[in-house]
């Protein structure tokens, strides 16, 4: 029985590349779940300055969301 080695090969880079895209791809999986709060975070803080009328306020809501922005950067940076 003569085994064909460029086939054998062939499919075993194939299966290697097809783990490496699932490896990528629940890594991606990963990282959007760990950011999904701080996106929901992010929409209400931007909702509540929306709404408000008084310009300090409206400076704090923008600070609280550069630091919810600052706390996503550094979990994607971690990811």
């Amino acid at each position: 029985m003569a085994v064909d080695f460029e086939a054998l090969d062939f499919i075993r880079s194939r299966n290697k590349q097809r783990r490496a895209e699932a490896i990528k791809q629940q890594k991606r999986e990963e990282l959007e779940r760990a950011i999904k709060p701080f996106m929901k975070r992010l929409s209400e803080i931007k909702t509540d300055h929306d709404l408000c009328n008084d310009p300090a306020q409206k400076e704090l809501l923008f600070q609280k969301w550069m630091g919810v922005v600052k706390l996503c950067s550094k979990k994607i940076e971690n990811a």
